[in-house]
């Protein structure tokens, strides 16, 4: 679940991005609401995601998702 969009640091001195601009650029905090792996329990475990890499992932229906396990 996203939480918090921080938008990748320009360089120093530069304070407007440069042309070709990047689509995505920037990460997201999300929170594990729903986990199969180990190694990311669900219940409040927190990771950076990429927001290109949320561009690219399709939407799932939690509670239809939770009610299936």
């Amino acid at each position: 679940m996203p939480i918090e969009f921080r938008k990748d640091l320009l360089p120093e001195g530069v304070e407007e991005e440069p042309l070709p601009r990047k689509r995505h650029s920037g990460s997201w905090t999300c929170a594990v609401v729903y986990s199969t792996h180990p190694s990311y329990p669900a219940g409040g475990f927190r990771i950076e995601v990429p927001a290109a890499e949320i561009a690219r992932c399709r939407k799932i229906d939690l509670a239809g998702a939770l009610a299936q396990s």
